[in-house]
Parts: C-alpha cells; structure tokens; sequence
C-alpha cells in the first residue's frame, strides 16, 4: 500500500509540472521543487531511449489544447449524486475493457 502511495505522489508531481505551476497548491509545490533538487534537473518529457524511468507527452494529432471526444465534465448536486452514479454505472455489473475483459466494482 505504501509503494502504491508513494507511486500516487510522483505521479501527481509528474502531473503538476506538466499542467504548469499556477496550478499547484504550495505543499505540493514544496514538493516538487524538493524533488528537482534531488534529481539535479526538472522533471521533463525523457528520450524514448533514456535509462529506467521514462515520461511521454503524447499529444494525439488534433487534439492539443483540445478535449475532443470527451463529453463535458460531470457536474452533480452533492457527493451523494456522484457516488450514485458510480454505483449505477460501475458497480452493477461487469465493466468490459476495450479488449473484452469483464472488470467488477464491489
């Protein structure tokens, strides 16, 4: 569970520094200038070809700065609506994967 957290923390400081830092809150800034100073270096996008811990920005064509093919986001009254929702969706039956494999919420 740690490593799963741990794995959380980067990913979100991968995410903040690609989203760019107007949007980071400041312990989470703190953080990610922590580790750049670790690293000796910012994190950034890696050559394909570099050691161990790779970074892609993938921007598909036509769709940079766009959210095309994605319906707008979801805005529900309470938490109450939200986890409903969830529940009708995810967890009343198998979810399928886009190669057939039957995923279940409990």
């Amino acid at each position: 569970m740690v490593l799963i957290q741990l794995c959380d923390v980067l990913t979100g400081l991968t995410q903040a520094r690609f989203n760019g830092e107007d949007r980071i809150g400041p312990a989470k800034l703190e953080l990610l200038r922590h580790l750049e100073e670790a690293l000796g270096h910012p994190v950034q996008a890696t050559n394909v070809a570099e050691q161990k811990f790779n970074v892609f920005e993938i921007q598909p064509r036509g769709m940079v700065g766009k959210m095309a093919g994605y319906p707008p986001l979801l805005k529900l009254a309470d938490e109450a609506a939200y986890r409903a929702r969830f529940e009708a969706i995810y967890c009343a039956g198998a979810v399928r994967t886009f190669d057939g494999i039957a995923v279940r919420f409990l």
